[in-house]
């Protein structure tokens, strides 16, 4: 496993420091550098990095250095497991941030519940997080309103009451299929087909074939960008005629690079997260991060950013045993974060706005918004 030491500007969870220096602020980031995740991972290391910069330049947490000792997951969830088992016997961590993928933050709640070491994840959406551990927090909202949101476009607004489910074997994909199928069916609506395929699959000929013959009228396809633009290019070249549907994971520039305009015309939700933004914390933190790191940031790394700071803030409040820290998140209302507006449910979770986006020519846009 890849380890990284980040002593400077990475950060991720704030707790107590039980390093032997009495001088710094120690805590875990545990992200997918490597392997399908990659870019995601990227986000977020670069938002908390970001973060821990300024909070050491305006004096760190209490007087001691930020800290964050980070390890790449390769996108695995053994790794992930194995990586925050480490932070935490060696390293003695209190808490930790990352966890990219659902399931790499699945896998990981054992660590968190048994140690009583808080965790937060300002990515993985599945619904199987809500209420998985008392523990885990989470800067993102569920998957679960994004799903019904596509389901209520394509029922509602487009007047299609019959559609298919292609997703991955997968944590995030199988959530965000559960929601989709049992929002779409109240509506009235009926799934024809409900497949999958493995991780790790390349070749998705076979199941595209079976899903071809019954001429669906409209396909969800939840997942992350890069599997997803195999998926899309391989359906065309199998001459698929169909509107496709997908999550907010679609939304990756890798995509383009690998499915081409086979991802032209794809409908996914999103957060509501917008580049254009004029609040104040939203655009002080999208032009510090494009003068640090010299290109825009995604929503993920404004919701990691959010995560550090509302746990430093935690820690100069005087909150600094795991419980306690516990305690004032789930007390956290309004705080105005660079993602937006913050408030922690009593799962630890959050409700964002959601719109609709389009994929058309190599770029996201904005399809439909409340």
């Amino acid at each position: 496993m890849k380890r990284i030491y980040l002593c400077v500007l990475g950060a991720i969870l704030l707790v107590a420091c039980t390093s032997k220096n009495e001088n710094i602020v120690q805590i875990g980031g545990i992200y997918a550098l490597t392997g399908k995740a990659a870019s995601y991972g990227k986000w977020v290391k670069n938002g908390v990095d970001l973060a821990v910069e300024e909070i050491n330049q305006r004096g760190g947490v209490n007087g001691k250095k930020l800290v964050v000792i980070a390890e790449d997951t390769q996108s695995e969830p053994k790794l992930a497991v194995a990586a925050f088992e480490k932070l935490v016997a060696t390293d003695k961590i209190s808490g930790a941030i990352g966890f990219i993928t659902s399931s790499e933050a699945l896998a990981c709640v054992p660590v968190s519940e048994n140690n009583k070491v808080i965790m937060i994840t300002p990515i993985a959406s599945t619904p199987e997080l809500k209420g998985a551990g008392k523990y885990v927090f989470r800067t993102r909202e569920s998957g679960e309103d994004q799903s019904h949101k596509i389901a209520d476009y394509i029922y509602k607004d487009l007047g299609i009451h019959e559609a298919s489910v292609l997703s991955e074997n997968a944590a995030n994909a199988v959530g965000y299929k559960k929601s989709f199928i049992e929002r779409y069916s109240n509506l009235g609506g009926k799934i024809q087909l409900d497949l999958a395929y493995d991780e790790g699959q390349t070749d998705f000929r076979s199941v595209l074939t079976r899903l071809n013959k019954s001429n669906p009228k409209a396909v969800y396809i939840p997942g992350i960008g890069k599997v997803l633009g195999r998926v899309l290019k391989q359906a065309k070249e199998l001459g698929f005629k169909t509107r496709f549907f997908s999550s907010a994971g679609i939304e990756d520039p890798e995509l383009f690079k690998i499915a081409g305009d086979a991802a032209n015309g794809v409908v996914f939700g999103a957060p509501a997260f917008s580049l254009d933004s004029t609040d104040p914390p939203t655009r002080t933190f999208i032009d510090a991060y494009k003068k640090r790191f010299g290109e825009d940031p995604s929503v993920y790394s404004a919701n990691a950013f959010d995560a550090i700071m509302l746990l430093v803030k935690a820690m100069q409040s005087g909150k600094i045993t795991n419980e306690q820290m516990r305690a004032y998140l789930l007390g956290v209302k309004d705080y105005p974060g660079a993602s937006g507006l913050l408030n922690f449910d009593e799962y630890g979770g959050v409700r964002k706005p959601i719109i609709l986006k389009t994929i058309s020519n190599g770029s996201f846009t904005i399809l439909a918004k409340d």
